[in-house]
């Protein structure tokens, strides 16, 4: 149960102060592959306050424009954090075009990890152009459409090898977190942005299907963060 104290920092979004207060085009980027706890980044996101999406893909097939190589802060207006495929292939082109940016690299066991993926692949997919896109994407990421435990492992390992050599000496500007073990998550989390956070535990959410939460607008904030924050206390009860 959360105290009258804690409910009151629960519904208080980032403080003006904090880093993402000044430029407009500064960022939050999620660097973690699909399902490291990407979906708890971006749910922990919206409600710090911030508008967000979840897979770009789905907010208006937003994520084409950096498969075609536009990583221009115009693209990235609509929101202040980014999470899931295909964010973190581009962590250094988005590090370039937005100054000031954060970036978390979420990370988790590597054989949890590549089990995870091989039973999100085993889902049915009808073909489609969503579909088509989505392999589009995959291609991009890992190089392959199908999944390949060998070939995933190895990006996995790659990825993450390449992410933490490049922000080497930038402590301010990534942070490294396991949603699965790093008990102290919202700590780090607001230490690392300069956030105000709630007593609540932080999000844990396993089903990366979040339907119209998937994309929050600084309009639909008051509303989706109300609905995103009775998500969270059903899927992680304190």
């Amino acid at each position: 149960m959360i105290d009258s104290d804690g409910a009151e920092r629960a519904n208080r979004p980032i403080p003006p102060g904090s880093w993402h207060a000044g430029r407009q085009d500064a960022k939050l980027f999620g660097l973690g592959l699909s399902r490291t706890g990407t979906t708890s980044l971006h749910a922990a996101a919206v409600l710090m306050g911030m508008s967000a999406v979840h897979y770009p893909l789905c907010y208006h097939d937003l994520a084409l424009h950096w498969l075609d190589g536009d990583f221009s802060p115009k693209r990235t207006a609509p929101f202040r954090c980014y999470t899931d495929l295909p964010t973190p292939c581009f962590f250094r082109e988005l590090d370039r075009s937005h100054p000031g940016s954060k970036f978390v690299l979420t990370v988790r066991d590597e054989a949890d990890w590549v089990d995870s993926v091989q039973r999100l692949y085993a889902r049915p997919q009808p073909p489609s152009v969503r579909a088509s896109l989505r392999h589009r994407i995959r291609v991009a990421c890992y190089g392959s459409v199908e999944f390949d435990r060998a070939r995933y492992l190895d990006v996995y390992r790659r990825h993450e090898d390449s992410v933490r050599k490049y922000f080497t000496g930038r402590p301010d500007a990534l942070l490294i977190l396991d949603v699965t073990r790093d008990s102290n998550a919202w700590d780090l989390v607001a230490g690392f942005l300069g956030a105000d956070v709630a007593t609540r535990p932080f999000p844990h959410l396993r089903n990366p299907d979040l339907g119209g939460l998937s994309w929050v607008l600084d309009a639909e904030l008051p509303a989706k963060s109300e609905r995103m924050r009775a998500l969270v206390e059903v899927s992680c009860p304190p």
